[in-house]
């Protein structure tokens, strides 16, 4: 790990000092780097000593009540000197209802810090609402607009008027990942899981779904996700003490986002099929007392392309829509299907002035357009070079093992090293060896026979990371059984 640089000693009050009403300034640090405890102990105090008001906009109901626990004391503190109200924590959904009724607390915020601020596009590919939030902020002059996240990529896909002033940039040598561990089969990391809890540690498991939560939900495990986050215990547990009490956590992407786990027993994280590598990235920093190792289900080829192809098929859309105007686009693929399957666009109820009727309005949704932009260029570089591709960048200094391998080369080493390693290996011995390989670890000739030598054998070792070579010997041993007899011996490479 390189010296971690936090927020805190890059922004500081001089450069507060210095920011301009109107303008949009990135906070693009990496996780764990002190984003929301600058906007804490940094630009509050110094916003409340200067008489400024502040907006804090939190992505989900945890985080928000995450930063109210943190700001509890603190604000104690300030309403017994007489100094509330100088600031207000809001989720993005209740902040787009303030824009929807025009309240006139909005036009008295001096500072608008929005957390996990790639949500404007990572949660336009199914929320509308972005659109609402994005165009107020895009036309506020007033307020100095701040934007957190480690995952900015997709924020230079969006329309905005003025262009980021980048504050601090991630430096993500400085992550969260002890080493990554990528498997196929889920039996093989349920393995790991059990292992883990039989060594009293717990496993976070974050689900692209929760339908494979089932598979996973064993011993003393629990679900956790939107559906029933209101009645769980464990959601409680994190908000108020950034801990678990059970020995696996089944969640999905609710927790990738804004969650701090601060508990020593969590050092193991399994991301089970999720290739949205802005929500990988996410939810390998949520441990934030030690780092982890990750576990992730492989992604496969297939899958990347037919997301791509999702993709693209939604741009065309946006294509056919700017060939064709509004009002004949409608006529060729109709409201309904337009509303409940094209991505880039959103139906708006607008009032005719003059004689008070209402109507419906095909509107380009531009920030679910800039997801599709963002997504379709993300997914082709991933068809091209692979999902790992990305290691280079979220992860540079981190040792990537494919789990599926490891198994295999330990398989081999338990079925054949230790059976036939230093021993005289004679015709039968050989052909009980040659038919373990073949059956057990699908070993063939060039002509697809099961009939191999010597030399298939190691060239099989060398493709598996097996550091042994057969070689053919002669016993020359006159008293032996087996004098002039050849053998194969085993030995280490």
């Amino acid at each position: 790990m390189e010296n971690k640089q936090y927020v805190s000693e890059v922004i500081t009050t001089d450069v507060i000092d210095k920011l301009e009403n109107g303008k949009n300034y990135l906070i693009g640090s990496e996780m764990s780097s002190g984003k929301n405890y600058w906007a804490r102990h940094v630009l509050l105090p110094y916003a409340l000593d200067t008489k400024k008001r502040t907006l804090f906009l939190s992505h989900r109901t945890q985080s928000l009540k995450q930063q109210q626990s943190y700001l509890e004391d603190y604000r104690l503190e300030r309403e017994r000197q007489f100094l509330g109200g100088m600031y207000e924590l809001k989720t993005y959904q209740s902040f787009q209802n303030m824009i929807k009724r025009r309240d006139p607390i909005l036009k008295t915020f001096d500072y608008i810090v929005c957390d996990e601020a790639h949500y404007f596009v990572s949660d336009s590919a199914f929320n509308t609402k972005t659109e609402l939030s994005f165009n107020y902020l895009n036309e506020n002059t007033d307020a100095v607009k701040i934007f957190m996240t480690a995952t900015s990529d997709g924020l230079f896909y969006l329309p905005w008027k003025n262009k980021f002033e980048v504050l601090k940039e991630a430096n993500f040598y400085n992550n969260s990942v002890k080493d990554l561990y990528r498997y196929e089969k889920d039996e093989t990391v349920l393995s790991v899981i059990s292992n883990e809890v039989e060594n009293d540690n717990k496993v976070l498991m974050f689900h692209n779904s929760v339908e494979t939560i089932a598979e996973f939900n064993i011993g003393n495990s629990k679900i956790l996700h939107a559906g029933n986050r209101e009645n769980s215990s464990e959601f409680k547990q994190i908000a108020e003490s950034q801990q678990f009490e059970c020995d696996i956590l089944n969640t999905t992407k609710l927790l990738t986002e804004g969650t701090e786990i601060k508990d020593d027993s969590v050092e193991t994280v399994v991301i089970h099929g999720i290739s949205d590598i802005d929500t990988f990235v996410q939810a390998t920093a949520r441990v934030r007392n030690q780092k982890v190792n990750v576990y992730y289900k492989r992604i496969s080829k297939k899958s990347i392309q037919a997301k791509l192809r999702y993709l693209e098929k939604q741009l065309h859309y946006y294509d056919e829509f700017d060939r064709l105007g509004e009002i004949e686009f409608i006529k060729e693929y109709g409201i309904d299907v337009i509303g409940k399957s094209m991505k880039a666009f959103y139906l708006d109820t607008v009032i005719d002035p003059e004689s008070n009727q209402e109507y419906t309005r095909l509107k380009v949704h531009q920030t679910g357009l800039a997801y599709l932009c963002y997504q379709e260029e993300v997914y082709s570089f991933m068809n091209e070079l692979g999902f790992e591709a990305f290691f280079d960048k979220y992860f540079p200094n981190i040792q990537f093992y494919d789990l599926e391998l490891l198994k295999r080369e330990n398989c081999i080493k338990l079925d054949i090293i230790d059976n036939y390693s230093n021993k005289k290996i004679f015709r039968d011995q050989q052909q009980e060896l040659v038919n373990v390989i073949c059956s057990k670890y699908g070993l063939r000739g060039k002509n697809g026979s099961t009939k191999v030598g010597m030399k298939t054998i190691n060239s099989f070792f060398e493709e598996n990371n097996i550091p042994y070579v057969i070689e053919s010997k002669k016993d020359n041993t006159r008293d032996s059984e087996t004098y002039g007899k050849r053998y194969w011996i085993l030995n280490n490479n």
